[in-house]
């Protein structure tokens, strides 16, 4: 009877360690390229946000020292409307373009440092409101997904993040880690406030001031639930907030492959691996939110000294955050993590679309071609 007991206990045990052990977590699901088009432009073109209502897709182009034209894309790859909003005109924007995205009515909102701009399809200014911040943030070489959600009970509850997610707004401070990770503008209230304590995070303990620079935001929002997913770039949680009552609702573990950076104590700057000023560590990169309760994490795994000496003396502009190669996609619901650590087509995911698909822009450095190719990949289950 006691070697029953005994035998019985082993094998439960057995059972919880294959269970719940990081390295055993078995993955269920794949990515598979159902679609591909291709954008007709001698420039960069980055889409960022999608109108399913008219199969839109929205983003900027990169025109180099022009500066960066608002774009406007058909799901078969042609470019419906492509325009430089920067200037002194009446309907356009002085400051830096920080965030782009569809309204719920297929117009697209425009969110410079100090403003807020909607325009419709054709880029005719329909409404340019100030907002006030209690710090500006200038993003250089490209604009974010513009985070916008309406607060449930208020009489006029449009409100949206003024910091993008993976903007740098803790830069220059002497010490960050008594700041809230997220600031939020209310229009109708003419009111902001701020959410999310650096405090709070699981890793605050071990964090320190000298990280300012490199320790950021890294979120989603979805709108239609008025519910924030939120990490940090060096992070081994995810917190689920409701944005109507800022309250937490989940906070889900994550178990990367490999995130060295997390096992230091203290984390700082001087504990994180360089190559001279190049920051070789790893980050969490960008959260996407998906269909069915799923969501998943991008990260840039850490790249060897010896590696990245390598790799810097064939191309002198090499980063491994822009090398496909590094990164790793992480899925998961609301009960916790889904999968270990997935492969990435060879490329940059770019957003989320329905159905459980992501976009991908798809970038060969071997090749240089004369348009901009994207894949649409769909996550299912093995």
């Amino acid at each position: 009877m006691n070697q029953h007991k005994k035998k019985f206990a082993l094998i439960h045990i057995l059972f919880l360690i294959i269970l719940f052990w990081p390295g055993l977590v078995l993955s269920q699901f794949k990515l598979e390229k159902v679609k591909e088009f291709k954008i007709n432009s001698f420039y960069q073109v980055d889409l960022i946000d999608y109108f399913s209502k008219e199969s839109l897709f929205l983003g900027y182009t990169h025109k180099l020292s022009k500066g960066m034209d608002i774009t406007m894309v058909k799901e078969n790859g042609e470019i419906v409307l492509s325009k430089n909003m920067k200037g002194e005109g009446p309907e356009q924007y002085r400051a830096t373009l920080n965030c782009l995205g569809f309204s719920e009515k297929g117009d697209i909102w425009v969110l410079t440092p100090h403003q807020l701009l909607l325009y419709d399809q054709k880029l005719k200014l329909k409404e340019r409101t100030r907002y006030e911040s209690r710090g500006r943030i200038y993003l250089g070489g490209g604009a974010a997904p513009f985070s916008y959600f309406y607060r449930k009970g208020e009489f006029n509850g449009f409100t949206f993040i003024t910091n993008p997610s993976g903007a740098r707004n803790f830069a220059g401070l002497p010490d960050f880690r008594g700041k809230n990770l997220l600031q939020v503008s209310n229009l109708g209230e003419n009111a902001i406030y701020e959410i999310a304590p650096v405090a709070e995070r699981p890793q605050f303990e071990y964090l320190d001031k000298s990280l300012e620079a490199v320790y950021f935001p890294v979120y989603t929002v979805d709108n239609t639930q008025s519910r924030l997913y939120l990490t940090t770039s060096l992070d081994n949680e995810v917190t689920v907030i409701d944005l109507n009552t800022n309250k937490v609702e989940s906070q889900i573990n994550i178990t990367h492959g490999e995130f060295k950076s997390l096992e230091n104590n203290p984390i700082s700057r001087e504990s994180l691996p360089s190559y001279e000023h190049i920051t070789l560590a790893a980050f969490n990169h960008k959260i996407f939110k998906l269909d069915d309760g799923l969501m998943a994490l991008e990260y840039i795994r850490e790249i060897p000294y010896g590696t990245y000496e390598k790799k810097i003396a064939d191309n002198p502009k090499y980063h491994h955050f822009r090398d496909p190669e590094y990164h790793r996609l992480i899925l998961f619901d609301q009960s916790g993590q889904l999968t270990n650590d997935l492969a990435i087509p060879y490329g940059k995911i770019t957003m989320s679309l329905p159905g459980n698909r992501l976009l991908v822009k798809l970038e060969n450095p071997d090749i240089e071609e004369d348009f901009i190719r994207y894949g649409i990949f769909q996550i299912s289950k093995e």
